[in-house]
């Protein structure tokens, strides 16, 4: 099992907060919201407390090889 990612202490909001408001702009003008937009939040939520790296432990958390 790969080491479990650690919490970023002090992270960049910025990228959590643009998505966040370009879904409110989105349903307050009346624009498509995509139905997958509730995924992009949670990848981005994810990627903002934990660092982009996030991902190769949760797509492949049983693996140790730093290849994936």
């Amino acid at each position: 099992m790969k080491e479990k990612p650690n919490m970023i202490e002090a992270p960049d909001l910025l990228a959590l907060r643009k998505i966040c408001q370009e879904y409110i702009d989105a349903i307050a003008s009346g624009d498509y919201v995509d139905d997958d937009f509730a995924h992009y939040m949670f990848e981005c939520v994810l990627s903002t407390f934990f660092g982009k790296d996030v991902w190769n432990f949760v797509n492949h958390p049983e693996d140790d090889s730093e290849e994936n």
